[in-house]
């Protein structure tokens, strides 16, 4: 549903319930798409925040910078991840230092392939020469690495 609302593509959208106007996203009565995201992502916020006070002391994250990278679709257009990126602005996220970057999500998902290869559990680094394929299917992105033969050694779902 989110990315139908910021990306202006709600044909065919089903967010199921019950009713005769099923296809068609609950009314948010004056507010648009980027402010109902923000309200989500304030609370997404407020439980990540506490979760890490209640882990790590109030006192401790507020000396720290915290990444925050937002993911989105290959395809999205530019104005959907303006959008995105307003929302997060509006989220209220900045009781703590932090800072934000966007990112597509084949290009997230290769670099999280990348990190997970260097002293991977069974201690095989990724090396010059070697390989992995990244397949953004929509709907979820599949990695596969691929062994020095050329054969595939795993695969990985990151949706």
């Amino acid at each position: 549903m989110l990315l139908a609302l910021l990306s202006g593509n709600l044909e065919n959208m089903s967010i199921g319930g019950s009713g005769e106007d099923d296809d068609n996203p609950p009314l948010y009565p004056g507010k648009q798409p980027q402010d109902v995201v923000a309200d989500f992502l304030t609370g997404v916020n407020e439980h990540v925040v506490q979760t890490l006070i209640k882990q790590f002391s109030h006192r401790l994250l507020s000396t720290l910078q915290i990444e925050i990278v937002i993911t989105v679709p290959a395809v999205w257009s530019d104005r959907a991840k303006d959008l995105t990126f307003q929302a997060v602005g509006k989220a209220g996220l900045g009781e703590f230092k932090y800072s934000t970057s966007m990112i597509a999500e084949p290009e997230a998902a290769a670099i999280y392939t990348l990190k997970s290869l260097k002293g991977g559990a069974s201690g095989d680094d990724i090396k010059v020469g070697d390989h992995f394929v990244l397949c953004d299917a929509g709907g979820g992105t599949v990695v596969s690495e691929l062994g020095r033969d050329g054969k595939p050694k795993a695969s990985t779902n990151s949706h």
